[in-house]
């Protein structure tokens, strides 16, 4: 017992660093401070303020954080965010686990919408870090990370006592510049999560014959761009079409743009397509100037543009080439010989890493929020408990593998072409930390690392997969079209409320057919429950589409063949029903609801 007192004192008393003050630094400050077990919390921000990307740098925080502003020149910008930006994920899912998005006032000059612009995510994470009086250091810059091979970290399992393997410390030297003279700091800790962020190096692909024959005005990258109104009546190519790419080339089309194409690798076929020939919308509800191409591959003499797949189209009279071809990694604080740690950035790939997380050699140094294509902040926030429950609990953590399986993992991993690739497709050594539809198993592995995967956490990650599929479903369709899923707004309901909701009483008979029918589930399924509303109607997105398979199966089931065909008189308001038990309870209501209508129309 005395052992067990030891180990557990030792790495109770542990050091840890976080750097970097964004949401993935301020999600792991609240997962190791929030015990307070006697571990020491550093967080090193470089910026004046925190937020991260997130920090647009406009006005002053209401927390009294100096914030610089914003240049006048979009050319001298350094981080992704520009001025009209709403999110592509609505903050119901976004929001920490521990801390749900506060409501917001219907006054609020942004909106109560559940898709939230940069200012009210910068607002929310200022909120987070008040709400748990989370600590941190700006102004400090990191400029270099050591690792002291002669040491032994607290954090590593000989210390624990369960395994021969023993991690060594880390060293970290910073800069103070939040003082007049910058000083410069050096300390020791027994881990060290980096939180930096991956959209701080600009990523522009070589294109060949763009130097010599393009004869517009200006070549950038996504990250200097701010506002549409300088791109008004010129002709722009945006490489990329994923969500910087579509969105941004929406913004300049809808703001005069004269003509706005879209390039995009994803495409398979040479064909042109127009979002005027695509859209089903009015001439005056969509923008009539953005066409859809294969990716750019040259540019030739003349300025001729050429793009994949043996497409006709060849422009010449592009005024703007916007690269929107995302950002590659970089840590410049590590160097691998005086840092004496093993660390490839290239081809956007970080490697060797266990689990996308921990460095395969050295596991106390942490790479918080590395993979693409998730549900970032509650990602952060299971990373972050995995590292604590392997740093500072060595009795639940024996599933954490030996060095040489590790690396072996991490070799592995490194040309697999990320877990979210298609069985089919060919690795990409570029997509290695892409995830997508695999985010969630990722996150379920990370709770039982932590040793909290429990019910709860698989009704929390299953309802958030049903709104996240659901928002990406939304808004598919032709990159740059109409937004019009940003309009939609989720709403959680947790207790049931008396009698059908359907105030059948006080609408009048247009009303009643606008209106739909709301039902209402406990949580004592311990699913949660969600409600999608728009302009004028409310459906749901529940985590058990299985359970409407069976009970159709059933009902169409019959001693008869060709018999009554009743089942298909069921009214499901394209719900996905949690449970059979829940289910029953929905079909009650609605046989009410038919029931109440009948009643009254018989009166009319």
């Amino acid at each position: 017992m005395a052992a067990a007192s030891t180990t557990t004192s030792a790495a109770a008393q542990a050091r840890i660093a976080i750097i970097g003050g964004g949401a993935a630094g301020l999600a792991c400050a609240r997962v190791f401070t929030r015990n307070q077990d006697g571990t020491e919390c550093v967080v090193l921000e470089k910026d004046p303020s925190i937020g991260g990307v997130w920090n647009h740098g406009l006005g002053v925080a209401s927390d009294g954080d100096s914030q610089s502003k914003s240049t006048s020149a979009n050319n001298n910008k350094d981080r992704p965010m520009y001025q009209g930006l709403r999110t592509n994920l609505p903050k119901e899912i976004m929001a920490f686990r521990e801390y749900p998005w506060p409501a917001i006032p219907s006054h609020d000059p942004d909106g109560p919408a559940s898709f939230v612009t940069h200012r009210q995510v910068q607002q929310y994470l200022q909120d987070y870090r008040q709400h748990f009086d989370l600590q941190v250091m700006r102004g400090q810059e990191v400029q270099h990370l050591k690792v002291l091979k002669d040491t032994i970290s607290r954090c590593s399992p000989k210390i624990k006592g369960n395994a021969d393997e023993s991690w060594p410390q880390v060293e970290l030297t910073w800069m103070d510049n939040s003082q007049e003279t910058p000083v410069e700091t050096k300390q020791t800790f027994d881990a060290v999560l980096v939180a930096n962020g991956h959209y701080s190096l600009p990523s522009m692909p070589p294109l060949p014959g763009l130097e010599e024959h393009f004869q517009g005005q200006r070549i950038m990258h996504s990250v200097s761009y701010n506002t549409p109104q300088e791109f008004a009546g010129q002709t722009v190519l945006c490489i990329g079409g994923r969500a910087s790419g579509a969105d941004i080339a929406r913004e300049i089309a809808v703001t005069g743009a004269k003509q706005v194409y879209i390039s995009d690798a994803a495409r398979t076929t040479g064909e042109v397509k127009t979002l005027q020939d695509e859209s089903n919308h009015a001439a005056d509800d969509a923008p009539p100037s953005i066409t859809w191409v294969p990716a750019t591959v040259a540019v030739g003499p003349g300025g001729h543009f050429q793009f994949d797949h043996d497409c006709p189209l060849q422009p010449n009279d592009i005024d703007v080439v916007m690269f929107c071809t995302g950002y590659d990694y970089s840590f410049p604080f590590i160097n691998t010989e005086s840092s004496g740690l093993d660390l490839e950035t290239t081809q956007r790939r970080v490697t060797p890493l266990y689990q996308q997380l921990f460095h395969a050699q050295y596991p106390n140094i942490a790479f918080i929020g590395l993979p693409h294509s998730v549900l970032p902040f509650p990602f952060f926030e299971f990373q972050a408990e995995a590292c604590r429950n392997v740093w500072l609990q060595g009795s639940t953590s024996s599933n954490f593998p030996q060095l040489a399986e590790r690396l072996e993992i991490a070799a592995h991993d490194a040309v697999a072409g990320g877990e979210g690739k298609a069985p089919d497709a060919e690795p990409r050594i570029k997509n290695t930390h892409y995830l997508g539809a695999a985010q969630w198993d990722y996150c379920r592995r990370m709770a039982q690392l932590a040793g909290l995967y429990d019910e709860s956490i698989e009704a929390y990650l299953r309802i958030n997969k049903e709104i996240y599929d659901h928002a990406g479903g939304q808004r598919k369709g032709f990159p740059g079209g109409p937004d019009h899923y940003r309009k939609l707004r989720y709403e959680e309901i947790t207790r049931p409320k008396p009698g059908a909701y359907w105030e059948l009483n006080s609408l009048n008979n247009n009303e009643r057919k606008e209106r739909r029918m709301v039902f209402c589930l406990t949580k004592t399924l311990r699913r949660g429950f969600f409600a999608c509303w728009t302009h004028d109607s409310c459906f749901f997105r529940l985590p058990a589409r299985q359970e409407i398979w069976e009970y159709l199966g059933v009902e169409r089931k019959g001693e008869f063949p060709g018999g009554p065909d009743h089942y298909r008189a069921t009214l499901f308001d394209r719900s996905h029903i949690p449970g059979k038990e829940s289910f029953k309870v929905v079909r009650s209501l609605v046989q009410e609801l038919a029931q109440a209508q009948e009643a009254i129309a018989t009166k009319e």
